[in-house]
């Protein structure tokens, strides 16, 4: 709008600059004003008010916690390419980590746990978040970030190449898409996920992180399996994504809410 006021102002000034010219003979055979507003037009077409956009997928960015993660595009959204590290909200208010197992059953808010409570595991698998914290109105993920939607892990599904059936279905479905997502078959116990050829192939880069029990806070199968939260609920459960290390296919199912699983952003 401010453009098109002082695009206005400009016009304004040419006419009464060609009304003086013309009374004082100045103009004869040349077309002054056509001249100057080509010369503005140019000028005002490489100009923009819109801030360049300096972020460009495939960079790394940073959480409130200085942790570091690497992007990739997948179709057309940009996901982390690492499980989530973070300890606060991105209001900077902290997000309890409960390291007492017989505790972790009874919660109703947000809270994370360090599988075995050992911090090197953070390092390389992310921390294991209960869903309320990934519904929690002060957003885990960074600004410009959120947790996806159960429609937006349809969507990199399908970007993946499974069939639209496969993808609103529920179970384990599709292909060879879980393999495609999984990463460093070091981690993985053997099987038909990273026997897959198209292990790795996504960028997605997904770590068998395994989860945290709902009801007595026990940690479960690290190197086995890999669980994700979306933002999608249906009363006391969530919509899930797994991959197993035994099937080179995604996991689709609902969770318990008290569940401890990894996390990913999606771009906004």
């Amino acid at each position: 709008m401010k453009s098109n006021r002082l695009t206005a102002v400009f016009f304004g000034l040419i006419d009464d600059l060609n009304a003086s010219l013309t009374k004082n003979k100045i103009m004869k055979n040349i077309d002054l004003k056509s001249v100057i507003i080509g010369v503005a037009l140019i000028l005002i077409s490489g100009c923009s008010t819109e801030p360049e956009d300096v972020y460009g997928c495939g960079d790394n960015f940073t959480d409130i916690d200085g942790n570091s993660y690497e992007t990739v595009l997948i179709g057309n959204q940009c996901w982390m390419a690492e499980n989530l590290k973070v300890t606060h909200y991105q209001n900077g208010d902290e997000i309890p980590n409960i390291t007492n197992d017989s505790e972790w059953g009874g919660l109703s808010v947000g809270a994370y746990g360090i599988y075995n409570n050992d911090q090197t595991n953070t390092e390389v698998y992310g921390n294991l978040y209960n869903w309320y914290a990934v519904d929690d109105t002060r957003d885990i993920c960074p600004e410009g970030w959120h947790v996806p939607s159960d429609e937006e892990w349809i969507d990199l599904e399908m970007a993946l190449g499974m069939s639209y059936g496969d993808a609103h279905d529920t179970g384990t479905r599709g292909t060879d898409q879980g393999s495609q997502l999984a990463g460093n078959v070091d981690l993985w116990a053997g099987g038909g996920l990273e026997n897959n050829p198209a292990f790795g192939s996504s960028g997605f880069l997904t770590f068998p992180g395994g989860y945290r029990y709902e009801t007595n806070g026990i940690y479960c199968n690290m190197g086995g399996y890999g669980y994700f939260w979306s933002s999608t609920d249906s009363s006391n459960y969530a919509w899930l994504r797994g991959l197993f290390c035994n099937y080179s296919e995604v996991q689709r199912n609902y969770g318990n809410k008290r569940l401890g699983f990894s996390l990913r952003c999606v771009g906004d």
